[in-house]
């Protein structure tokens, strides 16, 4: 392990022991909350807002897999907000990179459903800059610049809350099937998002696609070139959303979709949340597993609603909730993984001491097409992989929180080809 994250995850540790006590009151003064206070206010009079969070997971599988190892993977976003910058009404800028650091312990796995959410890259990269436009009282958001699709598009509050990559921040089948973009890449995109109602929205995007989005390279995501090869990625969503305070798409008091946990009830009844939606991409074949030469299309549908509350309309207050949903794109030849499902609950404040900690399990499973079995020598007979996940959050203090996490993963890769694997993890997440 290289000495920065030893580092880091030191002076974490001893933050976490020196701040156990800090949970007694409800808005405990610590170093952390004074040093979140500091990014967020101390540039609020032009409207200037910065960020930085850290995830850090620690995970081994002792028993199954290709081969038994341990790895630490480093998630580490930082940037700014500028609301109406020099004047600029009902407009938004952000800005943001990443330091990514560690090993993917699904390669030694050999797993589809990756295990870590924090896992990217050992560098440093630009992740998102884009504008955001706001009219017709906020009923309109124009969103144009370097943006990842994942950070809008078929996410759940819930699904923020995992360890694994296979649901966090969106199912892994939309990356696996298509250049869905999710937490370390993005591309030059525009979208816009439209409330014609309440509790309901529709929202269109279209992407740049590229074969090279998911690797950092030399460029350390500074190249923002368009080639001759690139492609187009459109994506459309619509959503329900009964009981529920109307949001926009870029909330103001939200840095990355990975912090939405909650469902915002508007205290007239349990709050849900609903999504369908649908891809479509005409990037080259050649990007593809197996590509056989047609353009990738597929569809999604995903939920959570909260089914108890014990004070209605305030989202902190303890609550239970159940999400799932599937995926499904047409067994073409560059489908990887036709259909995908999930199904799980989150329980906030499963301890009357403890509101605001989260206990949560979900299972996963996804099936391979037959093209992409043969174009890895493999039959596609019985070709799926499951995953059983629960994990536990405690929170230590509104900024600081530290995750015990297990995987049980069902045929890795989907083939058999090694055994059952038990995945033990944790992750420490401070997000100032």
């Amino acid at each position: 392990m290289a000495k920065r994250p030893r580092l880091i995850v030191a002076i974490l540790v001893l933050l976490s022991c020196a701040l156990c006590r800090a949970e007694e009151s409800e808005t405990p003064d610590t170093i952390l909350s004074r040093i979140s206070s500091l990014c967020h206010n101390a540039a609020k009079p032009v409207g200037i807002e910065f960020f930085v969070d850290y995830y850090g997971v620690f995970q081994g599988n002792p028993v199954g897999g290709n081969s038994q190892d341990f790895a630490y993977s480093q998630y580490l976003p930082f940037g700014f907000e500028w609301k109406e910058p020099l004047g600029w009404r009902g407009g938004r800028l952000r800005a943001s990179a990443v330091s990514g650091a560690g090993r993917d312990l699904s390669s030694t796995i050999g797993n589809a459903f990756e295990v870590s959410q924090a896992w990217t890259d050992n560098t440093l990269f630009l992740y998102e800059a884009y504008v955001v436009q706001k009219a017709f009282d906020d009923r309109l958001e124009v969103l144009v610049g370097r943006i990842s699709s994942a950070e809008f598009f078929a996410g759940l509050p819930a699904l923020n809350l995992l360890v694994t990559g296979g649901l966090n921040s969106v199912p892994i089948a939309l990356k696996l099937n298509s250049p869905f973009t999710g937490s370390a890449d993005a591309s030059w995109a525009a979208g816009a998002r439209w409330l014609p109602a309440e509790e309901t929205y529709i929202m269109a995007g279209l992407f740049q696609a590229r074969a090279d989005l998911g690797d950092s390279g030399p460029y350390h995501g500074l190249d923002l070139a368009f080639g001759q090869d690139d492609g187009g990625f459109a994506v459309a969503e619509i959503g329900w959303t009964p009981n529920s305070k109307q949001f926009t798409a870029v909330q103001e008091d939200r840095r990355f979709t990975r912090d939405r946990t909650e469902l915002p009830g508007d205290g007239s009844g349990l709050p849900g949340i609903y999504k369908l939606g649908s891809y479509f991409s005409t990037t080259a074949k050649e990007n593809y597993p197996g590509g056989w030469g047609e353009n990738p299309f597929g569809f999604y549908l995903i939920g959570q609603q909260a089914i108890w509350e014990q004070t209605r309309g305030q989202p902190q207050a303890p609550h239970f909730a159940v999400f799932g949903g599937a995926t499904w794109s047409p067994p073409t030849g560059v489908t990887e993984m036709p259909w995908s499902g999930f199904l799980g609950t989150s329980w906030q404040g499963p301890l009357p001491a403890r509101p605001a900690d989260h206990l949560y399990a979900v299972g996963q499973i996804g099936n391979f097409s037959e093209p992409y079995a043969s174009s890895v020598g493999q039959s596609p007979a019985g070709a799926f992989e499951s995953v059983l996940n629960a994990g536990y959050i405690f929170k230590i203090t509104k900024e600081l929180s530290v995750q015990p996490d297990i995987q049980y993963i069902i045929r890795p890769g989907g083939f058999g080809q090694s055994g059952n694997a038990l995945v033990l993890g944790l992750q420490i997440a401070v997000e100032l």
